[in-house]
């Protein structure tokens, strides 16, 4: 699973092979989840770029490794694209999504100061 780390050279001559299928995706985000709720300091949050297709198969992995997970992506929108005059074609190039979570409570705003 992942990059041959004793070859990574050949990311530079066209020779580096990755799997990206989506088994192997899982099984990496799954051995993943584990060691970045063990790391993540307390009342702290994540996000993963994620495919929106996907979606529920992910957030259930990041539940099951002890995350809260928001059950709706959020979604950014890329601005410095060219207007999206044919949405039908571009619009999927517009934007990416992401899996929030957390762990504990987190507070995104510090209480009692300007922001």
């Amino acid at each position: 699973m992942g990059i041959d780390k004793a070859n990574l050279w050949g990311m530079f001559t066209g020779k580096i092979q990755f799997d990206d299928s989506f088994k192997s995706t899982v099984d990496l985000i799954k051995a993943l989840a584990p060691e970045v709720n063990r790391v993540l300091k307390k009342d702290a949050c994540f996000s993963y770029w994620i495919n929106f297709d996907n979606y529920d198969v992910y957030a259930a992995i990041m539940e099951a490794a002890g995350f809260k997970v928001a059950w709706v992506p959020f979604i950014w929108v890329k601005e410095q694209l060219p207007p999206c005059s044919d949405l039908a074609h571009v619009f999927a190039n517009s934007v990416e999504y992401g899996l929030y979570g957390w762990k504990g409570n987190p507070q995104l705003i510090k209480q009692g100061k300007t922001t």
